[in-house]
This record gives C-alpha cells, structure tokens and sequence, in this order.
C-alpha cells in the first residue's frame, strides 16, 4: 500500500507585470483591460501587490462595457499603446 502525503493546492505564479494600473489582455474571453483589483486566493482583495493573486478585476479599454474579474493565468500583458 502505498502512502501518499498531503500536498498543498498548486497557486498561480503571479506574472512580475501584474499590478494595477497596467494592461492585461483576458486570453478566455479576448478583452484587454486596465487592472484595477487584485484578489488572492483567500478572498482578500487589494490594489497593492499581492503574494499570489488569483484574479484581478479589469477596466474594459474604450469604456461602455462593465468591468470584470478575470482569472490570472488566463492573463497576459496587453501592449501599453
């Protein structure tokens, strides 16, 4: 019978680039936003760096569309045009 341990839940690697202000690109629906919210993994939500930020709410660029909370691995930085 084998044993196995307990493992900890696999945590996002929060990107260097991620902190508010800069432009995200939402690879699951295609928008790219400003980030305005970091959420961790426990619920707690910031607008300063966080350890391991689990999604993040998002400005739509342009306007006329409602923010949104996009999970973190499915981000990548959006050109800063």
């Amino acid at each position: 019978m084998a044993m196995t341990t307990p493992q900890p839940t696999p945590r996002t690697v929060a990107h260097s680039w991620l902190s508010v202000g800069v432009r995200a690109l939402d690879g699951h629906t295609g928008r790219t936003g400003v980030v305005q919210l970091l959420q961790d993994d426990l619920g707690a939500v910031r607008t300063e760096v966080i350890d391991h930020p689990t999604r993040v709410l998002l400005r739509p660029v342009g306007g006329g569309e409602p923010a949104w909370w996009a999970a973190v691995a499915d981000l990548r930085q959006a050109d800063p045009r």
